[in-house]
């Protein structure tokens, strides 16, 4: 009897001590995942205020339903990757039948045709002549966030952001 006694007693320490290792790792995993490159996913963008201020002054835009913010951008070559400052903007207009994706700065937009294809909860968006550039949002969710790939010769530009709709703007 006291030999089931000690066995079930220890049984129950190592289900314990199991049970404390996953939720120590689970817990680590999650804090990992949820901060890449200094962005925390679970909190809502700070407002890029300057180049919002670039879109309201910019009289070059086109016509569009959405707006997309940048707030960090990231440059990387073969050997490393560095913050940069987002200076580029990105509206959307038209439907999923004629969609339109301006790359827009301080000088006026640079139009793409382009294609929109369904990805679960996220939209992605790319030109239908390639340019060099990858567009996936999540539209219409609650966060409204964005990222955007693009290149230049062999070089790699990532931005994050926010989007605006029209009602917003």
């Amino acid at each position: 009897m006291n030999k089931n006694i000690i066995i079930t007693v220890q049984a129950l320490a190592l289900c314990f001590v199991g049970y404390f290792i996953f939720q120590n790792t689970q817990n680590s995993v999650n804090a990992n995942l949820t901060q890449v490159g200094g962005i925390d996913w679970n909190k809502p963008f700070e407002k890029n205020l300057a180049l919002e201020d670039i879109y309201n002054k910019s009289d070059k835009t086109i016509s569009h339903h959405t707006l997309c913010i940048p707030v960090k951008k990231f440059h990387c070559d073969a050997s490393s990757c560095e913050s940069t400052d987002p200076k580029v903007f990105n509206l959307i207009s038209g439907n999923r039948e004629n969609l339109i994706v301006s790359r827009c700065d301080a000088n006026g937009c640079d139009t793409y045709k382009s294609v929109f294809n369904d990805s679960g909860e996220y939209k992605n968006i790319q030109p239908i002549d390639p340019k060099g550039f990858l567009f996936k949002m999540s539209y219409n969710t609650v966060d409204k966030k964005f990222i955007e790939i693009t290149t230049l010769g062999l070089d790699t530009f990532v931005s994050y952001g926010y989007c605006l709709y029209k009602k917003e703007f």
